[in-house]
């Protein structure tokens, strides 16, 4: 979290200052001899040119810029990206921040599994599958999402239409930037944290359909693999969307470190959750909405974080979301140490039986 709460206390210069300074910038190019001279004193008696716009240059300016795309205007700056921006706009440079970040979590993953509690080529698989598959899924449901699919129709295909629909409400009021606090909060946790936890969630609940002996610091490590597979993907789309061009060295930092830190502790989480209420997805239900509220149980905790962290940041209450930040790292660092204390309890318990029933061997011979 030490990259997020610097990001708070020093920010970087916002695009409005990026934007100004480029406005405010004088012109550096030497001029060549033949301007030197045409920008010589007039005569006495000629008019002084005006090299101010007019109103009417002014406005075919802004006409124009208005119809340049993006790339184009980028493409008009000087490197292609705006001063105090770490990378151009058209760098690719932020894949090798993406490969650097996962190595480093996926290397500490490994060091992790070295209890044999899970096997580190499920933990790269479960990387890479959450970074593809994961956020491809995530992306077309936000796109059925986009379609406004509100009116009730009978059937499952009606109700799986109507909750797509309420979903992409949900998006709408979490990005608007007229919707208040309140609103805001309900849009990030029932669009955002809901889907995103979901569909990080996915492998875990697959293997937990059915019985297994995994540990819950297996099902943990496989929550940490997804959920970082899962930030480091959405580094890289929010860097060339968003960052590259624009944004200095700090956000790259908090993008491809805390992010991914976070993801990772709230599908953590949710694997320890899952792994300790298993019977509910291994039991035989008639009705589908059944598995539907075990796994909203499952993910409710980490989902209502990931709303009020994603709502504070839109409201820059930036303090307040490295708050919520650590009360995360807490509820995980909580969960461990309960299921820890039971493994010791465990532990001692099978200790106590294994000595009584040697010593009454001892007694019997």
């Amino acid at each position: 979290m030490i990259p997020l709460a610097v990001s708070i206390f020093v920010p970087d210069k916002s695009v409005s200052e990026s934007i100004a300074q480029t406005s405010d910038e004088p012109a550096t190019a030497e001029p060549s001899p033949s301007q030197r001279g045409k920008a010589a004193t007039p005569a006495a008696g000629q008019p002084v040119a005006n090299t101010e716009p007019t109103p009417d240059e002014e406005a075919r300016l802004s006409e124009a810029m208005e119809q340049m795309s993006v790339d184009e205007l980028f493409a008009a700056l000087p490197g292609h990206k705006l001063p105090g921006a770490l990378l151009a706009r058209n760098s690719y440079l932020h894949w090798l921040f993406a490969f650097i970040a996962a190595a480093a979590y996926m290397t500490f993953l490994v060091f992790l599994a070295s209890d044999k509690s899970a096997q580190p080529l499920h933990l790269l698989g479960l990387g890479l599958f959450t970074a593809t598959g994961g956020i491809i899924l995530l992306l077309v449901v936000q796109a059925l999402a986009g379609l406004g699919f509100l009116r009730v129709r009978g059937g499952i295909i009606g109700l799986i239409l109507l909750i797509l629909g309420l979903i992409g409400l949900s998006y709408n009021a979490a990005l608007s930037p007229d919707t208040g606090f309140v609103l805001s909060f309900v849009g990030f946790t029932c669009g955002v944290g809901l889907c995103e936890e979901v569909c990080k969630a996915i492998p875990i609940l697959v293997y937990y359909r059915t019985d297994n002996q995994q540990t819950w610091r297996g099902a943990f490590l496989w929550g940490l693999a997804s959920g970082t597979g899962f930030g480091v993907s959405e580094g890289v789309m929010y860097s060339q969307d968003f960052y590259n061009g624009i944004s200095g060295p700090g956000i790259y930092v908090v993008r491809f470190v805390s992010c991914v830190a976070l993801h990772a502790i709230w599908s953590g989480s949710v694997g320890i959750s899952v792994n300790q209420r298993q019977y509910l997805l291994q039991e035989d239900h008639e009705d589908w909405w059944i598995y539907a509220l075990a796994v909203l149980q499952m993910i409710a905790i980490p989902m209502v974080l990931h709303g009020l962290y994603d709502t504070l940041l839109k409201k820059d209450m930036e303090f307040f979301a490295l708050v919520t930040a650590g009360a995360s790292f807490g509820y995980l660092a909580w969960q461990i140490s309960h299921l820890r204390t039971s493994d010791d309890e465990d532990e001692r318990a099978a200790y106590v039986s294994q000595y009584i029933r040697s010593k009454a061997v001892a007694q019997g011979a």
